[in-house]
């Protein structure tokens, strides 16, 4: 069965060839902030963790924003899923997921 996580953007470190992304889990304390039931689920599911990564596709890089003005000071999330490799084949997780776009 896979793990689903919900994950922010917590900073981005710009290297120019690639850039570093950091993320958090999400979290909603309940108090005035105008997140949705899903965020408060996912805060009580995964209370805290933390993950980042390296890219070097640039082509991707618009996907992760922290939060600013321009993006209504609210960090990009993303939701993250563990699934065994050793029990399915990547050609099968590609098709799964291609059905989302």
């Amino acid at each position: 069965m896979p793990v689903i996580a919900k994950m922010g953007i917590q900073s981005i470190e710009d290297y120019g060839y690639n850039r570093k992304f950091k993320f958090t889990c999400v979290h909603d304390s309940g108090i005035n902030t105008g997140d949705s039931p899903e965020n408060r689920a996912f805060t009580k599911a995964t209370p805290s963790g933390e993950a980042w990564m390296t890219v070097d596709n640039k082509n991707v890089w618009n996907q992760f924003h922290a939060g600013g003005e321009e993006h209504n000071h609210r960090s990009s999330q993303h939701y993250v899923v563990f699934i065994d490799a050793d029990k399915n084949k990547l050609e099968d997780v590609y098709a799964a997921l291609s059905e989302l776009q």
